[in-house]
């Protein structure tokens, strides 16, 4: 039987037990050589394998690039070609609301709702007055947008789209 000290035992040491078994401890740089240098080496070779991939993906990326490149430049002169078909137009410097009467003589409407008088073309106009529903009014110019009306003894502006049949009728 023997009573020293096993592999299995958790004081056991490496020095003793390269005494009782007649052999040497390896050298660290052996260690070194035997270990470190190849994962070292791999590394590196893993390293440079991603890196020569890497570059093959980002020369793809710039071929890629470099085709869309060329159709979106295809397509801008494509646009820049199409412009130079258009038409210039001036724009005035003012806008200008056409209030050129299309009706040659007055008509008689009855509101239909409740309808705002203002003293100008636009919402930004002041209101006169608020129209009650059922008010007897005269068109007295149809614009495009803007027509001129009379109300009771005052005058001005009814929105198109409220100067039409829907909101001023025939028959009060």
């Amino acid at each position: 039987m023997n009573m020293g000290k096993t592999l299995d035992d958790e004081n056991y040491d490496d020095e003793e037990y390269f005494r009782q078994h007649n052999k040497k401890p390896i050298p660290w740089w052996i260690w070194l050589v035997v270990v470190a240098i190849p994962i070292v080496f791999i590394v590196t070779v893993v390293n440079l394998l991603e890196a020569r991939r890497s570059a093959e993906v980002l020369n793809s990326l710039r071929e890629e690039f470099a085709s869309y490149k060329e159709k979106v430049d295809s397509l801008d002169n494509s646009v820049t070609e199409l412009w130079k078909l258009v038409p210039s137009t001036t724009t005035p410097t003012t806008p200008t609301t056409p209030t050129t009467p299309t009706t040659p003589t007055a008509i008689e409407r009855y509101t239909t709702v409740n309808l705002n008088l203002r003293r100008g073309a636009g919402s930004t106009f002041e209101k006169i007055v608020v129209m009650p529903r059922g008010s007897k009014v005269i068109i007295l110019e149809e614009g495009l947008e803007w027509s001129k009306v009379r109300f009771t003894d005052r005058e001005g502006k009814v929105h198109e789209g409220y100067a039409n049949k829907q909101f001023l009728s025939d028959r009060p």
